[in-house]
């Protein structure tokens, strides 16, 4: 689903910026890397000094998804501002699905989206998710960044079980054990062999 062109603009209100983005209908390409929508982002740049990490999902050809930290809500940032922002001081890891799952994560990304920014999947946000770490991992408020990628996965993927369920958990892993929460660093190992995503770029600073 593309998204209308519309100029860039703030619409300030209490509790919140609205951001009304600059949408284009072209896949974007970021020095070099074209991402699409679907892709799962993981990086270091965040707080805590990197330990936590932080974790976004291309919602379109061309934006990116996430929430940014305690105090925020979910918002939309063009990819290349996106990616420069958190590559200027870290890294950032592209992730994407099997080729032959293509349609899957168009349909994640759309889902992200119409669930975490926009109802109608316009350029309008709509949808204000505020930020909150809680053990529910299938309600959409309050949320957290790693958990917005495995919900789009959990549900845009339809009957194909893509993403471990909460009581299927690897317990052999202690950041797993008695814990529902996805660490942003550990999402990518809660995908099921053969949909797991496979890193296909890098951004270093």
């Amino acid at each position: 689903m593309y998204k209308k062109i519309f100029s860039a603009l703030f619409l300030l209100i209490p509790g919140f910026t609205l951001f009304i983005a600059n949408n284009s209908v072209n896949a974007m390409t970021v020095d070099g890397f074209t991402v699409k929508k679907g892709d799962i982002f993981v990086t270091n740049t965040a707080s805590s000094a990197g330990l936590t990490g932080h974790v976004a999902i291309a919602n379109g050809d061309n934006h990116i998804l996430d929430i940014p930290d305690v105090g925020s809500y979910t918002r939309q940032m063009p990819t290349d501002q996106w990616i420069h922002t958190y590559a200027a001081d870290g890294w950032v890891k592209v992730y994407r699905v099997p080729s032959q799952y293509d349609s899957v994560a168009s349909a994640a990304g759309t889902w992200a989206d119409t669930h975490y920014y926009s109802t109608s999947g316009s350029s309008i946000q709509n949808i204000f998710a505020s930020y909150g770490v809680t053990g529910n991992l299938y309600s959409t408020n309050p949320t957290y960044c790693s958990k917005i990628p495995y919900q789009a996965y959990y549900y845009g993927s339809g009957s194909l079980p893509f993403v471990l369920d909460f009581f299927v958990l690897d317990y052999s892993n202690p950041w797993h054990r008695n814990q529902p929460i996805i660490y942003p660093y550990l999402l990518i190992d809660r995908f099921n062999s053969p949909y797991k995503p496979i890193l296909v770029h890098q951004y270093a600073n």
